[in-house]
């Protein structure tokens, strides 16, 4: 949130500090191993990739989030070296 430029300073850096806050103590909650994982994001979030209002991330950040979590999911359903498929 802290890249949203139609949010005005100082709010935007108070949103982004506590929306990256809530995002750590979701990925220390989750358990390990029963399928549930933490998907951050993890690209460049600016103002030629957010949608027109400013507020909401554009069509770009959304694709790349999606392209990570394929793979993330791909990776988990792809076999195991010397198992069969």
């Amino acid at each position: 949130m802290h890249h949203f430029p139609a949010l005005p300073q100082p709010l935007r850096w108070y949103l982004g500090a506590r929306a990256r806050e809530l995002d750590r103590a979701l990925a220390d909650c989750l358990p390990g191993g029963n399928g549930i994982e933490h998907l951050p994001f993890e690209g460049d979030v600016d103002a030629a990739r957010m949608a027109s209002d400013g507020f909401h991330p554009g069509p770009p950040v959304y694709d790349a989030w999606g392209e990570a979590a394929a793979r993330r999911i791909a990776g988990v359903f792809a076999p195991a070296e010397g198992r069969p498929a």
